[in-house]
């Protein structure tokens, strides 16, 4: 509906309103309808004659202001302007007083507005003042957007007219490389053009600021083109724009552009954001006929050119645009090694939505497409390609069709990280697909397998997957710890590999049999102190900001995985003593691993053989050897780090004598001299029971059949006694791994109560019950309770040390060996302890060559500790410690020397704020006052 009323405010004045839903005009003052468009004539004359010509009559007695505001104005607005949308919720206003002040008003606070799909505006507010004489013009605009992306924040228009001559200042900035721009010039309107004489100007690209030399002069009229002194320059860079005579009409028509060390990098970025192009640029640019049929023509060479990153080389362009068809027509070739294509096509600047219209050869290039393609799944993807391909639309939505031929390719899976090589494929691209044909995967071992499958996409993205890899023998796994800490290794496997579903939810599925020698490592969890005990309560001020939401792709995995003697399993009992349970068995395991949540697994894996190593084994050269059979298995119902446990391993110490177990029983047939002549095997039988992180660890002793203590009935009542005491046992157990040899029975007994001991691993077991028979003995040879031992050991991996493995697969291999020893001694009633002792640092047996596996280092560590408070919790402390030392010595591994004098207060922390038992309140509101001032 359309409302329209007239009144009189009073005598003078009258009020004309015209309404509708979508705008009202409301025209207010002492006016003539008929004569408005000549008030507003006559001004404009005044400000560009050369454009807007006298009225007929000048109005006077006009004193008015005209309103327009608008609400859902933009179907309205394409009415009359096709290629113009927007101006919604938006205030213009115009006022002319030719009363008594002959002054003219404009405003205009438009909220957004949008030009022919490629520029939006958000945010102008223009205001214009101005008599007979001159017109000041101040606009400010909040954000200009391009289509590319690309926006100018905080743009600043000033401009005063008189005459036909404006005074124009511009001030913007861009979200990109335009830091800052600042661009000033004098402008005459002219009857048939226009002249621009620059004041000094700049303008700022990646921190490079371009100063134009001089105050330089364009002129375009309409049968004249001129340029004097229109250079801008940065370093070696300048842009100068020339006047050129037309050789066919003999007419000053034609200015050129010459480009000259242009770095491309600064500019390309402002006019396209996809794809990324970088290079030097030389050449010109030739604009002809401005008021007649306008065209450009370029010729540009592109040195040291690079596309997405990637080298290409030279690259030459020659382009040109007509004003009568609206195209710009394109040649571009390369003549590179590697690199060898040449591309021709349209460019349709009447077609926003798809101007795009290019024919790429391609004889030997890089497969630069692929990347971007299979980005999500692959990396490293190498290769060259040759073929055609047709691609229509616009750079944000391009479509794709063609047909490819790849080879020498290679391609590295992400989940997985295994390298595969291709002779030869054919991919064929089609609108919405592309179908890889039957791609053959060849592994470093030489092992094949076949892929095929389809990818669907538009303009490269919204890809979803229907890949299929099946094999009969290939390498499928290739991971270390850094990739996947829940599980990783070596694996060749016999099987099929399906990746489906969109890239923001892919799933890998994988069903595989073990079809060569493959070794999978299963970490469990470490019985650390937690980071978040409910005891440590943090204060928070103010509010913490939101993580942006990732818009990584996602993948589920699902592993179906038939193990055989052709695999071993690692489980990682202890991180940091280096126990680990290395089996040979069979089972079928199924893990789960989730795009968000925890992995689980399912199965049970039985146990034919292997070996339990424990630190000790850098000591003690023989490991525990596992007992297979049905009873000795590892099963998993859900997490991996709470699987069930069942094993029995066994560790044979040599030459024992049985004379040092036996020499203190001094009646019994147990003391016969069969027995105590006995010198062989004596096996230490670990049965390892309950949750994989933590199972309970029970020891017995057995012996070789046939051997004469073996069915000796007095000694094996004397054994079931030794069984029965734990403490003893672990004594026994001890001096055997650790000494190879029995301590006597019953004395020297340990204090330490077996099942209290807190430890989830044989290594750590054995170390307890080392540190308390040393310190036994050392009381009894100098009878002072105050002279302590500490031993323990640590295995690790030299990639920790900061060291680049020659070999991937040594990258998380524990190759090295840390024993510390440690001997304390307590002066003065406990008010001075003096701790001698050091670490013997060095490679295990059976490291790569590639490894820092040697290289022994003897570290000593001396230090006195002296107490300063009565609660002890002050205290001196004067060291000299030597630590290990990397790219020193003929190993590359050496000591670093430290001495020096310390002071140490420490407290517990759950302590720390006094007997208080409730926990600590957060505060979120505000931020407590600075209330230290003064005091």
């Amino acid at each position: 509906s359309l409302a329209i009323r007239a009144d009189n405010i009073d005598n003078s004045r009258k009020r004309l309103t015209v309404e509708s839903n979508e705008f009202s005009i409301n025209l207010e003052g002492k006016y003539n309808v008929l004569d408005l468009p000549n008030s507003f004539q006559a001004f404009l004359n005044r400000y560009y004659p050369s454009l807007i010509a006298e009225p007929k009559h000048i109005p006077r007695g006009q004193n008015f202001l005209l309103t327009i505001t608008t609400q859902d104005f933009s179907p309205y607005l394409r009415l009359f302007l096709p290629s113009f949308s927007g101006l919604d919720s938006a205030v213009l206003a115009g006022g002319i007083n030719t009363t008594d002040s002959n002054s003219f008003y404009l405003h205009a606070n438009i909220p957004n507005l949008e030009i022919n799909k490629h520029y939006k505006i958000r945010r102008a507010d223009i205001e214009g003042r101005g008599d007979f004489n001159k017109l000041s013009l101040v606009g400010k605009i909040d954000t200009i957007f391009t289509k590319d992306s690309f926006w100018f924040p905080n743009s600043e228009l000033d401009i005063s007219s008189s005459k036909d001559h404006s005074v124009v200042e511009l001030k913007t900035q861009a979200n990109n490389t335009l830091n800052d721009a600042s661009l000033k010039a004098d402008v005459y309107t002219l009857n048939d053009g226009v002249k621009i004489d620059f004041r000094p100007s700049y303008f700022i690209l990646n921190d490079k600021k371009w100063l134009l030399e001089k105050e330089g002069e364009i002129v375009i009229r309409k049968n004249l083109a001129s340029a004097q002194n229109v250079k801008f320059k940065q370093g070696i860079q300048e842009l100068e724009v020339e006047t050129a005579t037309d050789k066919s009409s003999n007419v000053q028509n034609e200015l050129i552009v010459r480009l000259k060390n242009i770095d491309m990098g600064d500019f390309v970025p402002l006019l396209v954001h996809n794809p990324k192009m970088d290079g030097i640029a030389n050449g010109t640019i030739r604009m002809q006929d401005f008021f007649g049929q306008f065209n450009i023509i370029g010729s540009l060479d592109a040195n040291q050119f690079r596309l997405n990153d990637d080298s290409i080389g030279v690259v030459h362009v020659d382009a040109n645009f007509d004003k009568k068809t609206q195209l710009v027509k394109y040649k571009i070739a390369s003549d590179n090694d590697s690199y060898h294509f040449n591309i021709a096509g349209n460019y349709d600047i009447a077609n926003p939505d798809a101007p795009l219209d290019a024919n790429i050869r391609l004889d030997d290039a890089k497969i630069l497409i692929l990347n971007e393609l299979l980005g999500t799944l692959f990396s490293e993807v190498t290769g060259q390609s040759e073929g055609d391909l047709h691609i229509t639309g616009s750079f944000t939505d391009p479509a794709i069709v063609g047909n490819v031929n790849i080879r020498k390719a290679e391609l590295t899976v992400n989940y997985t990280q295994v390298h595969y090589t291709i002779d030869t494929a054919n991919i064929n691209f089609l609108e919405d697909r592309i179908n890889l044909g039957n791609i053959i995967l060849t592994d470093k071992y030489g092992n094949k397998g076949v892929a095929s499958g389809t990818i669907y996409e538009r303009a490269l993205q919204n890809m979803k997957y229907d890949i299929r890899i099946t094999t009969d023998k290939l390498l499928a796994l290739n991971t270390a710890a850094k990739d996947n800490p829940s599980f990783y290794g070596t694996a060749i496997a016999k099987g099929q590999f399906l990746i489906t579903g969109p890239q923001t939810n892919m799933l890998l599925s994988v069903n595989a049999t073990a079809a060569d020698s493959s070794h999978i490592v299963i970490p469990t969890s470490n019985s650390k102190a937690s980071s978040n005990a409910d005891y440590i309560i943090f204060k928070q001020y103010g509010t913490v900001a939101k993580k942006p939401k990732s818009t990584n792709n996602q993948m589920t995995v699902d592993l179906d995985l038939t193990a055989n003697d052709l695999a071993d399993i690692e489980v990682v009992m202890d991180a940091q003593t280096g126990d680990v349970i290395r089996a040979i068995g069979n089972g079928r395991l199924s893990i789960h691993v989730p795009a968000d949540g925890a992995m689980t697994m399912k199965g049970r894996y039985t146990i034919e053989r292997g070996r339990y190593n424990f630190s000790f084994q850098s000591l003690v050269k023989k490991p525990f050897d596992l007992i297979g059979g049905q009873n000795s298995y590892i099963e998993w119902t859900g997490s991996p780090y709470n699987a069930d446990l069942h094993i029995t391993a066994r560790y044979t110490a040599s030459h024992v004598n049985m004379n040092d177990l036996i020499s203190s029983q001094m009646s019994g047939n147990v003391t016969n001299g069969n027995m105590r002549g006995y010198r062989g095997e004596v096996y230490v039988i670990a049965e390892l029971a309950g949750k994989l992180s933590q199972p309970d660890i029970n020891f017995k002793l057995d012996f070789p059949i046939g051997s004469s203590v073996k069915n000796d009935p007095d000694f094996a009542l004397f054994l079931n006694r030794l069984e029965s005491d734990n403490n003893e046992m672990l004594k026994q157990v001890t001096y055997l791994i650790v000494f190879g040899t029995f301590a006597p029975y019953g004395t020297g007994g340990s204090a330490t109560i077996f099942a209290s001991a807190g430890v989830n691993s044989i290594s750590g077991i054995i170390t307890n019950e080392l540190n308390h028979i040393v310190s036994d003995v050392l009381y009894k040879i100098t009878g002072n309770r105050n002279l302590q031992f500490d031993v323990s050991t640590s295995t690790y991996s030299s990639a920790n040390l900061g060291i680049t493995s020659t070999t991937a697969n040594n990258s998380s291999r524990l190759d090295r060996q840390a024993v510390n020893l440690k001997l304390n001694q307590s002066l003065l009633n406990g008010n001075v302890i003096v701790s001698v002792g050091g670490d013997l640092d060095f490679g295990l047996t059976g490291v790569s060559a590639g490894s820092y596996g040697g290289g022994f280092q003897w570290l000593p560590d001396i230090s006195v500790s002296i107490i300063l408070s009565r609660d002890r919790q002050l205290r001196a402390i004067i060291f000299n410690r030597s630590s290990l030392d990397v790219g020193s010595g003929s190993s590359g591994l050496g000591k670093r020397n430290r001495m020096g004098v310390s002071l140490s207060y420490s407290k517990d922390f759950e302590h720390f704020f006094g007997k208080k038992t409730k926990k600590m309140q957060i505060r979120t509101d505000s931020i407590p006052a600075d209330t230290s001032s003064g005091k």
